[in-house]
């Protein structure tokens, strides 16, 4: 699929902007008429043929390809409050949409991805000061109101994660921290070198079942168990250096579409990657990491 994508023009593809939105709604209005629900999430929808999909994982793209249409076509007036606010609110109804799943992991990732577009397409300093001087004491009134349970739009399931992550020590969140402690065990438990590829061993914190969704959500916990602190780290830097080459060619891009695709790229895989792993709190991770066992230190 990625060989048959980089023959593609990507100038033709910006061209069906209108095709590519619209198709981006539709799809995350199907997942809410007609989607399948799975752990309490309608996400999904089943398509004869090709079976689940999650449409977000695909509108992420789409919305990648629309924006950098948008900019593109207003680069000399983007710093307009008219194409700013218009900006907000095309991208505020398929983020809106995706939230309502609910997903609020993927509705951030969207987020951070157009910001990073918006700021590649070259917008003021005065709107990113303006931007930073309002979201921060927002967050942290939005914070304070959480640990209040006064956040109507914010399940209270959602609400005990963020604040479980904010307040990692906090015992009235212990819970809540479950899977992030057992994925923290599982890395620690591969130490330098691993337990081998596809291990059944009876020590396995993957096989033992102390990870749920450990395919999806916690698949660096199985990394780590699996391939060791080496292993890791070669995963990490192959991650690094995707989105180093996407950067590159967005500095190499002829056009401002094309940067901001590259850019575009280059925040879903790497932001992406970081959301990924921060759900076990990668601070823990490194500490138990490097407590080798004499024997491997030998």
């Amino acid at each position: 699929m990625a060989i048959g994508l980089s023959i593609i023009d990507y100038r033709k593809l910006v061209k069906l902007y209108v095709l590519v939105y619209g198709l981006c709604i539709l799809l995350l209005g199907a997942v809410l008429v007609m989607g399948h629900t799975a752990g309490g999430a309608t996400r999904w929808i089943y398509i004869p043929g090709l079976g689940r999909i999650q449409p977000s994982e695909f509108v992420k793209i789409g919305l990648i390809v629309f924006f950098s249409w948008y900019w593109n076509k207003y680069q000399e007036k983007m710093n307009t409050p008219v194409m700013v606010g218009l900006a907000a609110l095309l991208a505020a109804f398929p983020i809106s949409l995706i939230f309502a799943e609910p997903n609020l992991s993927t509705s951030l990732v969207v987020t951070v991805i157009i910001l990073c577009m918006v700021f590649s397409a070259g917008i003021s300093y005065r709107w990113i000061g303006g931007v930073l001087a309002i979201a921060i004491p927002a967050g942290m009134l939005f914070i304070y109101l959480l640990t209040k349970g006064l956040i109507p739009f914010i399940h209270d399931y959602q609400a005990r994660r963020i604040l479980a992550w904010i307040y990692p020590h906090a015992e009235q969140y212990a819970e809540n921290l479950y899977q992030q402690k057992n994925s923290i065990m599982a890395i620690s438990s591969g130490q330098l070198q691993g337990k081998g590829l596809f291990n059944t061993t009876i020590a396995s914190v993957k096989d033992g079942n102390f990870l749920s969704a450990g395919e999806t959500d916690f698949i660096f916990a199985i990394i780590g168990e699996e391939m060791g602190f080496r292993g890791s780290v070669i995963v990490i830097v192959l991650i690094g250096l995707v989105v180093f080459e996407c950067l590159y060619t967005a500095s190499k891009a002829k056009d401002m579409s094309g940067r901001l695709i590259c850019t575009g790229m280059a925040a879903l895989i790497g932001f992406q990657a970081f959301f990924l792993t921060s759900r076990w709190r990668h601070r823990s991770f490194l500490i138990q990491v490097c407590r080798f066992p004499l024997s491997v230190r030998e």
